[in-house]
């Protein structure tokens, strides 16, 4: 919308500070290339703020430059004591300013001058122009000078979402002086953090109060002059005189006679620091306002700046900066293909149904156009393509009309390609349609060949691989035939990077056999015992109020247990309980997260009292009060598998969550007992035995690892006897569970402290625990190595099937990004080996039992982690058994055996073993 004030805004960013704050308020983020960009994001975050809210009329950036300035000269002392900013940080500026390029707002910078000095001197000079309002953003407050009739600050409260505008009045409130008293303000009060001194011991209330009543340095110390005399050097009857003139002088608050001495022993300081802190409004600058008009921004280039810094969750945020020409600009071309011609879908016909059918026509391309009602997802239009012929109709009303169309979705041998075909499955079966013959996916093909992407919707796909925006158009014909295009420039871009990539392998025998299997599952759901779940959660209940009890005592004080702030003072203000070694949360406070109050079991017995609090507390309102909420008319729930839903390709469940049901614990099995099997069917588990410890036996060739497993030992207690020197009949309980936690820690990178937080030891121990691991596992510490220098040198990991992850961050030169990338090293290739083995396990088991007549009786339900659970009609029961152990043991060949583990029974929580 246009500007409705009468006094155009112009908006200049004091680029340092916000970079500086950007970049100490948001965590390490790395972009596609690795290089760290926390500080460019939160610029452009707090830029496309500004934008939106401020709708400037022009807009410019200002920079500090290296070297010297007019104040450093002047003293050499200037800014002295702030530390140096790290490398990483400076790093990020020429990408701010590649940033501001992009946008089309010019960077104004003087060498010997600061930012605010030009600052200051463009809002003099604007203000010397009529009908333009200056608006300085800023990350801190020394700017604040600036401000007049027609100049304000936006400047940052907290981190970078809170902002707040100061005119004169706000600075009236705040500082109780007006803005032209705040550079006198400095020169009493300093400034620490630019190491300017002022008047020692003066503070902001006193420093304040003298301007409230004296208005100006000159004014406070013509009245101390005229009121203290000062000594002659060394004579005693002056020194007479003059204690007998300031026990005579009556002194104005907040005056004192101290002070009045302080004052004039610091007198010269004073000017100076005023002097340091006084903005210069004159600097030698070349400034044209027209030069700084928003007109020159350019939509496109930013988008692809965006896409090269991985800020594509910003793009959407373009669409309300306030540039209407901009937008309507962008969204005109956007609605026109790569093809500068436009063109038109035509309506769904039964010549177009006789052309496919013919089955020698090449791939047939199937979307859908929704619409969001109350916030569901609902088909409207079904779009279907080959090559330049596209054809619409309306979604119901085709199924309807055509039942070629039916027959063509349905038929395995004609080959089709979409984006999302399990979602594509779900809402055509709401119809009574089994789709099937779908050949490429083009979402799943963008999430395996960008493993760290999240969001995989078909506009953000187009955005990253194509560089363009797909936007609703309000023309079915042209939306249709724009949205064909770009699926048909999709899969042939993803083809190529799949080849590029060493993918095929698992995209076309993993990943796509996969859809049909998991929209399978999500479908039949698992039945739940709901009179179960409700005696149990009302247990959990009393449990909690038996809890909050006791932690109430413990505390002496009753106070919300789920509120963090809450927790926070009453263990660390309240009880002072240590906080060594406890991490805090990007705002600055304590963290109360069960991680970090794992550290402080022993420090007082509130803190195990809590963790079990949380834990019966996240178990009840996931499960237990939600469960009987989400079940269908035949008490089945059904989850929503993620197929790729994290970077190693393990999959991932929502709506409930199955992955995080509980396995171990006092109510472990319980929780897992409401989970149930049909009538006169059996639930059916089958649990890969050590599947990790085994892929790593295997990657690493680690010879005493492999001879346990070949022995069939316990891997644990093998690891125990080797780390303490003893025999394995002789290790302990604890033993084995320092040995366990290190078998599993060393997969994500753990080091002393991490063992050391995890199995209760102290640092020392940890090392030597460590120490005495890779020794005895010395082909496996030489793995681990060799993972992190390839890595380093080719930039992914990769599992034994060649799934791949990129991992920019192990070239980082922030140190923390860089460790964070090795622990991904190494811990993808295993993690991402045992996804690949448990899904190809679940199609060689379907596979099985279609080819053996059982898959109406034999279903796979859930999948979680290592871990298959089938419903399966109890007549059956023995030979699906047989034929699920027999695929999940020999899908893939290592040097140790797969072993799985199988159990049955009329609930998930009590089953017992089948051989």
């Amino acid at each position: 919308m246009p500007n409705v004030h009468t006094k155009k805004t112009f908006v200049i960013i004091d680029s340092n500070a916000v970079i500086h704050r950007s970049y100490h308020a948001l965590p390490p983020l790395t972009s596609p290339k690795g290089e760290l960009v926390n500080a460019v994001y939160g610029y452009a975050s707090l830029l496309l703020k500004v934008l939106r809210e401020l709708k400037p009329d022009y807009v410019a950036a200002a920079f500090d430059l290296a070297g010297p300035t007019f104040r450093h000269k002047a003293y050499k002392a200037y800014k002295a004591t702030r530390a140096k900013a790290p490398d990483e940080l400076y790093a990020q500026i020429p990408l701010v300013k590649k940033m501001l390029e992009a946008f089309g707002i010019p960077v104004l910078e003087k060498q010997g001058f600061e930012a605010d000095d030009v600052i200051g001197t463009v809002a003099k000079k604007l203000s010397e122009t009529k009908g333009i309002s200056c608006i300085i953003v800023t990350g801190d407050l020394d700017t604040l000078q600036l401000v007049n009739e027609g100049t304000r600050v936006y400047t940052l409260k907290s981190g970078l979402k809170e902002a707040f505008i100061y005119n004169e009045n706000e600075i009236q409130k705040r500082f109780g002086i007006g803005s032209s008293k705040l550079k006198d303000f400095k020169g009493l009060k300093g400034d620490l953090s630019d190491n300017i001194p002022g008047v020692p011991g003066i503070g902001e209330k006193t420093a304040s109060a003298l301007l409230q009543e004296f208005e100006t340095l000159e004014k406070l110390y013509v009245f101390l002059e005229a009121n203290v005399k000062k000594e002659s050097s060394g004579k005693s009857a002056d020194a007479a005189k003059r204690k007998k003139t300031a026990r005579e002088t009556v002194w104005k608050k907040p005056l004192t006679q101290n002070l009045a001495k302080l004052l004039l022993e610091y007198r010269d300081q004073a000017f100076f620091s005023r002097e340091l802190s006084t903005i210069n409004c004159d600097v030698p600058l070349e400034f044209l306002l027209e030069n700084t008009s928003r007109a020159q921004y350019e939509r496109s280039r930013v988008v692809e700046l965006f896409r090269e810094f991985g800020f594509v969750s910003l793009v959407e945020r373009l669409d309300h900066i306030g540039d209407e020409e901009a937008r309507e600009d962008a969204g005109s071309a956007s609605t026109q293909s790569a093809t500068s011609v436009k063109k038109s879908a035509e309506p769904l016909d039964e010549e177009f149904l006789k052309k496919i059918q013919k089955k020698n026509n090449g791939v047939l391309g199937v979307s859908l156009i929704t619409d969001m009602l109350l916030g569901v997802s609902l088909p409207r239009l079904l779009v279907l393509g080959m090559g330049d012929d596209v054809r619409y109709f309306n979604f119901k009303e085709s199924l309807k009309k055509f039942p070629a169309l039916v027959r063509t979705l349905e038929d395995p041998a004609i080959p089709k390609y979409c984006h999302g075909a399990k979602s594509l499955w779900h809402a055509l079966r709401k119809e009574g349609v089994t789709f099937r013959g779908f050949v490429f996916d083009t979402e799943i093909a963008y999430l395996l060949t960008r493993s760290n992407a999240r969001d995989s919707s078909f506009a953000m796909t187009v955005l990253q691989e194509l560089g363009a925006e797909h936007r609703i158009s309000g023309d079915d014909a042209q939306e249709s035939w724009r949205l064909h295009e770009y699926l048909g420039r999709l899969k042939g871009v993803l083809e190529e990077k799949i080849t590029k990539q060493g993918l095929g392998k698992v995209f076309y025998e993993i990943e796509m056999p996969l859809i049909g299997i998991l929209a399978e599952m999500e479908e039949r759901g698992i039945c739940v015992d709901i009179e179960r779940a409700q005696k149990l959660a009302g247990r959990f209940a009393g449990e909690l109020a038996g809890l909050e009890k006791d932690i109430h005592k413990l505390a002496g004080a009753d106070f919300n247990v789920n509120s963090t702030k809450e927790l926070r003072e009453v263990l660390f203000e309240k009880m002072q309980i240590g906080i060594k070694g406890i991490r805090k949360t990007a705002g600055g406070a304590i963290s109360t997260q069960a991680s970090e109050l794992e550290k402080l079991k022993s420090a007082h017995p509130i803190v195990p009292k809590i963790l079990s609090y949380r834990e019966f507390f996240k178990i009840k309102t996931t499960y237990l009060d939600t469960l009987p909420g989400l079940v269908d008319k035949k008490d089945r729930v059904h989850t929503t598998y993620m197929q790729l839903g994290a970077s190693t390709g393990r999959l991932s469940s929502q709506d409930p969550n199955m992955q995080n049901i509980p396995i171990r614990g006092a109510f472990g099995n319980e929780i897992r007992s409401m989970f149930t099997a049909g009538k006169g069917r059996s639930l059916f588990v089958a649990d890969y035995s050590q599947l990790e410890l085994r892929i790593v036996s295997h990657l690493s060739g680690d010879p005493v690892m492999r001879d346990a497993f070949l022995r069939g030992e316990d891997i644990h207690t093998r690891t125990a006897s080797l780390i303490f020197g003893t025999k394995p009949d002789k290790v302990t309980k604890d033993m084995r569970m320092h040995a366990k936690t290190l078998n599993f820690g060393v997969l994500y990178g753990m080091g002393p402290q991490a063992f050391s937080e995890t199995a209760g030891v102290d640092f020392e121990k940890a090392k030597e625990f460590i120490a005495g691991y890779f020794r005895e596992f010395a082909g496996l510490k030489g793995y681990l190595d060799a993972m992190k220098a390839e890595a380093q040198a080719r930039g992914y990991v990769e599992t034994l099937f060649g799934r791949r992850r990129y991992i920019p961050e192990i070239r980082s030169t922030n140190f923390a990004v860089r460790r964070a990338g090795e622990r991904m090293a190494i811990n993808m290739p295993v993690q991402g080996t045992a996804a690949d083995i448990v899904k190809m396990a679940m199609i060689h088991i379907e596979k099985r039992l279609k080819k053996e007549m059982l898959d109406d009786g034999a279903h796979l339900l859930l999948q979680v982690h290592d871990e298959l659970v089938f419903e399966v009609r109890d007549g059956i029961l023995d030979v699906a058994s047989k034929i699920v152990r027999e695929e999940m043991e020999r899908v893939a060949t290592l040097n140790v055996p797969l072993i799985a583990e199988c159990r049955a029974g009329k609930s998930w929580g009590e089953t017992k073993s089948v051989a």
